[in-house]
């Protein structure tokens, strides 16, 4: 509920404090069950404090407190069961917590003097050089510091999930500005590279562009432009172009588009983040991670979801995307009829109103997930765009539901076929099979956790020798518990729905 500046400061500069009684508390605690719900809401504490940081909006302020949070956060860490989900839930939340502090080191807040009007009345964000520079030094040493600080108070390893991050932002005045655009040339790369930054936001109003080095390493450009023309929110008269079960928030319906190296093409070799920032809508849900974010289908002129995440940093809903078109945001309420009963309803739900999974009736979160059902929910899940795939994989069905996606998720080395050609594409998905498309696409697509110092001690030996790195990776992520891999078998719906919603969130 902290709404401003000053206040997230003292909430922050109270924080250090806090964790020391929360440690000093948990020593008096003999139930297993009650340290596990003090480790969950450690970790959901330290979740809330990411909004609190980018509040400040002052970087040294913000890197010095951050700093001051993380080693009772460390001593905290040293406490639980390094093999425990809840461990890598505050692990995940410290580097949260770093990242945010290294954006606010990153960002140029600029002014009208560094945006030009195009021809057609587009705002074109053209920051100088020297700030971009500066911006870009500012985030490497925040993310120098904050590196030693987590190697030191927790573990070696977690900095490698630490991004570099340099935002440029659209002036508050031109906010509204129904064309905007941004770019990064060959001289902003050429910084960009030589502070080893590895992401760059540009906050073009109703909508930023989250661009990593991944992404500009697939795409080879020297020049990339973006494009936002913005458009009417869609309206009650617009329900038959809208899902059944979902809600106009007053979100601006947004044509997006891309050049690169001078030529358009809205089309990419590697996702990049989509954001839409929730001030600009007219009626924001009370729940925001209940909206989705939807892109026109233009043959059919119907709005399909597409993904959506909300981050309370940022107050802003994100998704990946391979592709650029119309896009908007609604609130869904998609369920299934017969899930009233399975553990993981709320997850299925969730996974179901983005788009994640099959938007049918009735959902058997009891039958074991296939191969090509799990492919598909995995390349959906990353902004895959599967229209118009294609693969050799000589056992997949083109009448399948999934056939595109799957072909995605092969096309981009996600998954990989049998040595005869074959998917297997109706066999049942083993628990070590889906660890090894989750890992492939946690290293293709995120920045993951390496302490160098994590091993499945206990399950290694039962673990067939292809597996276990990929295992190592899904668990020090924390997208599952090692307890998963205890025991043999296939993976039920509902099992591959509540890993997936992890990762994806």
């Amino acid at each position: 509920k902290v709404q401003t500046a000053s206040a997230a400061k003292t909430v922050l500069q109270q924080l250090p404090s806090t964790l020391t009684q929360l440690s000093a508390a948990k020593q008096t605690l003999t139930s297993d069950a009650d340290k596990e719900n003090l480790d969950k809401g450690m970790a959901d504490l330290i979740n809330s404090t990411e909004r609190l940081v980018a509040l400040i909006n002052q970087p040294d302020q913000s890197k010095s407190l951050v700093k001051t949070v993380i080693q009772p956060l460390g001593d905290y860490y040293k406490g639980i069961d390094p093999k425990s989900l809840a461990s890598k839930n505050l692990m995940n939340s410290a580097i949260k917590l770093s990242n945010a502090a290294i954006t606010q080191a990153g960002t140029v807040n600029t002014s009208w003097d560094n945006v030009k009007i195009e021809q057609g009345g587009r705002v074109d964000l053209t920051p100088s050089p020297n700030q971009i520079i500066q911006a870009a030094r500012n985030a490497a040493q925040t993310e120098a510091e904050l590196e030693t600080q987590l190697s030191e108070s927790l573990e070696g390893g977690l900095e490698n999930a630490i991004i570099s991050t340099v935002t440029l932002k659209m002036p508050d005045s031109l906010k509204n500005a129904p064309k905007t655009a941004a770019g990064l040339n060959a001289q902003t790369m050429t910084a960009l590279k030589d502070n080893n930054i590895e992401k760059v936001n540009l906050d073009l109003g109703a909508v930023s562009f989250g661009i990593d080095d991944k992404f500009i390493e697939a795409q080879q450009s020297t020049d990339l432009s973006f494009n936002v023309d913005r458009e009417r929110p869609l309206s009650e008269a617009d329900r038959d172009r809208m899902p059944k079960g979902s809600h106009p928030v007053g979100a601006p319906v947004v044509n997006l588009s891309a050049t690169q190296n001078k030529q358009a093409n809205d089309t990419f070799n590697h996702p990049l983040d989509v954001s839409f920032h929730l001030d600009q809508f007219d009626n924001v849900p009370k729940d925001p991670t209940s909206l989705g974010i939807f892109r026109l289908n233009e043959s059919t002129n119907n709005w399909e979801p597409v993904g959506g995440v909300y981050d309370p940093a940022t107050n802003s809903i994100h998704t990946k995307r391979t592709h650029l078109s119309k896009y908007t945001v609604l609130q869904s309420e998609k369920n299934y009829s017969n899930i009233e009963d399975s553990w993981a309803k709320n997850e299925i739900a969730s996974l179901k109103g983005k788009g994640i999974i099959e938007d049918d009736e009735l959902f058997t979160a009891s039958d074991n997930v296939t191969r090509e059902e799990f492919a598909g929910w995995i390349a959906k899940a990353y902004g895959l765009d599967s229209s118009t795939m294609e693969t050799d994989l000589s056992d997949l069905d083109k009448d399948s539901p999934y056939y595109g996606a799957v072909a995605a998720a092969y096309q981009q080395g996600i998954i990989s076929g049998k040595a005869d050609g074959t998917f297997d594409p109706k066999g049942d998905i083993s628990k070590e099979e889906m660890a090894v498309m989750i890992a492939s696409a946690m290293n293709k697509y995120d920045y993951t956790v390496d302490t160098n110092t994590f091993e499945l001690a206990q399950y290694e030996e039962d673990l067939p020798t292809w597996a276990v790195n990929s295992v190592e990776t899904v668990v020090e992520n924390g997208a599952v518990d090692e307890s998963f891999f205890g025991s043999a078998g296939s993976v039920t719906k509902e099992e591959a729905a509540a890993i997936l919603y992890q990762v994806y969130r």
